[in-house]
């Protein structure tokens, strides 16, 4: 299951939420269920014709294999139930508004699915306002909808049959997803090969730089390898050199030093209050830029990084990538840089944590409020 972070964009209706769907995700679903949801109060649905609701939660699952529809609806329930008992507090009688895309689905897919997901999330206190089965540039709504009294055009122009997938042009709220530097033209593959790529080359320089490391431990300057790491995530440029990559490595296999750069980087799901931290520590947070606002290039470096480092030493960069990605809406991203890590060290303590907390749905909003209770 991939969560993304919510984005303040208007898209008006379940046709504009189609059309934004590749670029609220940052690539093209195949295959796919797309779960996007509201939090409101019944009461204001009944006194408002057509509310102007935020996204609360962005789901996304590979279609189920045959007669495993009834799995995967039980499955979205939980974090539906989640983000109704997180988002919905202060409000009298909350409910999640759900819109359903299914994306290449047949129609015995289709019709199993809205079956189980009106079963499954109902309990866990979402409606489903719409559901649409789409395909080949075209959806078409799997929920009875009432044609207008003077509707005269035949089943293939009503809009309860087959209708094309709004052009993103001429939906306004795509602009503003564009401007944020979504890019839907690459495919769910892509992502998964842009978190996996590696620099042999550079990681077997690197691999030389730790032996020489290694026969001199002391030589390791922990407070200047931050300082690079950070300078390079945070600003750029060129890529550390064999030594300082060697250097980064190892000073980020300490878990202690992986987490003070969570609690710089991320400190409102990551806070360092409350911690003992010794001068050695203030030294070494001091040492680290802020991240700035816009977090995709960061999360790019740190990819390139870990590309360029023996892997048996990656699982630290990468749960750092997933914490980062999670924390700003790349699910994908965060899944796949996880999964890596585990592939790597099974038993990387964070990484499994963050596994779980993606697997479950749990939002950065959740982690955020629980940290501040």
């Amino acid at each position: 299951m991939t969560t993304h972070q919510t984005s303040q964009t208007l898209l008006r209706g379940a046709a504009q939420l189609l059309a934004g769907i590749p670029y609220l995700l940052d690539y093209r679903p195949e295959r796919s269920l797309v779960l996007v949801g509201s939090v409101v109060e019944r009461a204001r649905l009944a006194r408002e014709a057509r509310p102007r609701l935020p996204v609360s939660v962005l789901l996304r699952v590979d279609l189920p294999a045959a007669g495993e529809a009834d799995s995967l609806a039980a499955q979205l329930a939980a974090p539906v139930g989640r983000v109704v008992r997180d988002r919905g507090q202060g409000l009298v009688d909350p409910l999640l508004l759900v819109h359903l895309f299914l994306l290449d689905a047949t129609d015995d897919e289709a019709t199993a699915l809205l079956a189980e997901c009106r079963e499954h999330l109902a309990p866990a206190g979402a409606e489903l306002h719409s559901v649409l089965l789409v395909r080949d540039g075209l959806f078409r709504s799997l929920l009875p909808q009432e044609c207008p009294p003077d509707c005269d055009t035949d089943e293939h122009r009503c809009p309860t049959g087959w209708q094309p997938v709004p052009d993103p042009a001429d939906v306004p709220g795509v602009a503003d997803l564009v401007l944020e530097g979504r890019n839907p033209s690459r495919r769910r593959e892509d992502v998964v090969a842009r978190v996996r790529a590696r620099d042999e080359r550079s990681a077997g320089l690197t691999t030389v730089a730790l032996g020489v490391l290694d026969l001199d431990p002391s030589r390791l300057d922990r407070l200047e390898a931050v300082g690079v790491l950070g300078r390079w995530v945070c600003g750029g440029g060129q890529l550390p050199d064999p030594r300082e990559r060697a250097a980064i490595a190892r000073t980020t296999e300490d878990r202690w030093v992986r987490d003070l750069l969570l609690g710089r980087w991320l400190p409102d799901v990551f806070p360092l209050a409350g911690l003992q931290l010794t001068p050695e520590d203030r030294r070494l947070l001091g040492a680290l830029p802020p991240l700035p606002t816009e977090t995709g290039d960061c999360v790019e470096r740190l990819l390139d990084l870990a590309g360029a480092v023996p892997a048996p030493l990656t699982p630290a960069l990468l749960t750092l990538v997933g914490c980062l990605a999670w924390r700003h809406g790349e699910g994908t991203v965060a899944n796949e840089a996880i999964d890596l890590a585990l592939e790597v060290d099974p038993d990387y303590r964070m990484a499994q944590l963050l596994q779980r907390v993606l697997v479950h749905g749990i939002s950065p909003w959740a982690m955020r409020t629980a940290a501040a209770a």
